[in-house]
């Protein structure tokens, strides 16, 4: 709900809407969370603790923003009942969205909006729900996604390709449909050019992923490998937009060419073995008469031979 965005993300076009309602929060996002939430926790009492103690406040505040987590857990241990203090943890709680008074103790509200749920909750611890909620999803969009960039520019991750990049993604809890806002990141950094090709290219095949569902539910089974192809052609050649009667009257005069070919060679084969059988029969006979003619001769020369045998 836009009532519930704040400035610093209203200036990145967020809310953004989705075709679903179902959009959560990855569990490695929610344990980084709960984590920095933790740390201020503990920061905050003891920062509170040590301005009540101390007689000069604005050097209290100096050396407690420096103080670590160890050292505020050690300032807690030490509040006591008559110090009067509990007061300073109780204001913690509430300030870091606690279900509990006097301990950290972060839960989350699946079913804030929800249309369908009833909540069985006071309008205060609504508004406290939706308030962690936000928190949460503003620590997501300013805190994580530019700590990703930094581990980037760090080398301390280094992905190489969209997989690699998508889990890089999920390993800090950012789900990929934050992928346009980390491609504007990584745009703002020379150096990381080569991880912007790698996240448009991601998008663009993701996208692409997407519209072939829609485009393939719609066509019938014996068109589907040549629906297939003329998808990826239209993704991945260079032609605008590649005609379906362009390719169809291609591979028809293709085949009609294949076909004259086959039968001119046919044709040119069997005038071949005509000529072939013609002169071998003309050789044939010219020998069969040479050996005729010979005989005749040799019966003239020799008065002994009668029907070709000799007689004495």
């Amino acid at each position: 709900d836009v009532e519930h965005i704040s400035p610093a993300m209203k200036q990145f076009d967020y809310p953004k809407t989705h075709k679903h309602r179902l959009c959560c929060l990855r569990q490695e996002l929610i344990d980084a969370f709960i984590e920095q939430k933790y740390v201020d926790f503990y920061r905050s009492i003891a920062l509170n603790l040590s301005k009540l103690r101390s007689s000069e406040s604005s050097t209290a505040t100096d050396t407690t923003q420096q103080t670590n987590v160890e050292e505020a857990k050690r300032i807690v241990n030490e509040i006591s009942v008559e110090d009067n203090s509990r007061e300073i943890i109780q204001s913690a709680c509430r300030a870091i969205g606690s279900v509990k008074d006097n301990e950290f103790d972060v839960r989350f509200n699946p079913d804030l909006f929800q249309p369908h749920v009833t909540l069985n909750q006071t309008s205060a611890e609504i508004a406290a729900d939706i308030k962690l909620l936000k928190e949460a999803a503003e620590y997501l969009v300013l805190k994580q996604i530019p700590l990703m960039i930094q581990d980037f520019q760090d080398h301390s991750a280094v992905p190489v390709d969209g997989e690699s990049l998508s889990e890089a993604m999920h390993s800090r809890g950012i789900n990929i449909r934050y992928l346009g806002r980390v491609a504007q990141l990584l745009n703002q950094q020379p150096a990381l050019f080569y991880l912007h090709d790698i996240a448009v290219t991601e998008i663009l095949c993701r996208s692409a992923k997407h519209l072939f569902r829609s485009y393939i539910q719609s066509v019938p089974i014996h068109l589907l490998s040549f629906s297939i192809s003329h998808f990826l052609n239209c993704l991945l050649t260079i032609i605008n937009s590649p005609s379906l009667d362009y390719l169809s009257d291609e591979l028809f005069t293709s085949s009609a060419s294949a076909t004259s070919t086959n039968n001119g060679t046919t044709n040119t084969n069997t005038n071949q073995s005509s000529s072939s059988s013609n002169v071998t029969n003309s050789s044939t006979q010219k020998s069969a008469n040479k050996k005729k003619n010979k005989k005749h001769q040799q019966r003239k020369q020799n008065p002994l031979m009668r029907n070709g045998k000799t007689t004495i």
